[in-house]
Formats: structure tokens, sequence, C-alpha cells
């Protein structure tokens, strides 16, 4: 298959390890003016907070935890990379279905998901990973936690 055809590559972003190996491979395949990669951060919705002042600082506070992680590892892709690479977010209690629906709507071309852990046995996919896997038309690519 020709990388070529992926143009727009959705990473799922967490922050972990996995996440940053999904970054760094969908660069990678992504690697060509015009291309774009889209790191999704799903945030769980903010259920019991006082006041409207508390629930934006909470927003403020956990949104700022994600653009860190991020910007860390967008800080150790090669300066080379030709492809725009941005960080977007979604709010949902279902982190699967939130990473379909956006690839969905945002045309995209492929999906990287990171790992946490080593084991491939299908009871220890996880459920993004198989929801994402049952629920997505567009190609998959999973990662191990360390690539």
């Amino acid at each position: 298959m020709n990388a070529a055809i992926f143009r727009r590559v959705l990473v799922g972003w967490d922050g972990s390890d996995g996440a940053g190996a999904a970054l760094r491979i969908a660069a990678t395949i992504a690697d060509s003016d015009g291309a774009e990669v889209a790191a999704l951060a799903v945030l769980s919705p903010i259920l019991h907070i006082e006041t409207e002042r508390d629930r934006t600082a909470e927003e403020s506070r956990r949104r700022g935890l994600v653009e860190e992680s991020f910007g860390n590892y967008r800080n150790t892709l090669p300066a080379t990379c030709n492809a725009k690479i941005s960080l977007h977010f979604s709010e949902n209690f279902d982190v699967g279905r939130a990473v379909c629906e956006y690839a969905d709507a945002n045309n995209f071309d492929l999906i990287i998901l990171g790992r946490h852990g080593k084991r491939w046995a299908h009871d220890r996919l996880g459920n993004v990973v198989e929801t994402v896997a049952k629920k997505s038309s567009i190609p998959l690519l999973l990662l191990e936690g360390q690539a």
C-alpha cells in the first residue's frame, strides 16, 4: 500500500508513550506537503463542579496538561517534517466512539492508536481500540506502547 494515500491521519491522544509513538509514526507516514496529522484528545465531561468558574478552571487545567504532553512529544519530531501537526479536543465518555465520529466527520484516511500494554490477545485490546476496530470504516494502525 502506498503511504501517499494517507494524507489525513488521526492519532488518539492521551499523553502516553503509546500515543507518542503513534504521533511519530503518523508524522512519518504523512510527511509530505499538504498532509495533516491531527491528535485527538477525548476528555470526559465534567459533571460535579459547584460553579461555572470552577468548571472553567478545571477544563482549562485539564486542557493545559494535554497541551503540555502533546507539545513535549511534538518537539521530539524531526524539524524537517512537512506534515501539519495539530491537537484537537473532544468531550465524550466513550472515547472509542468519539474517535470514530471525529475521524468520519473530518474525512481522515487512517487512524493510529498506541497501545499501553504488551499483550495482543483479544481480551486485552482495551475498550477504545476494540470500539474503533469494530465501528470505524477507516483503516486502523495499532502500535505497541514502545515504538
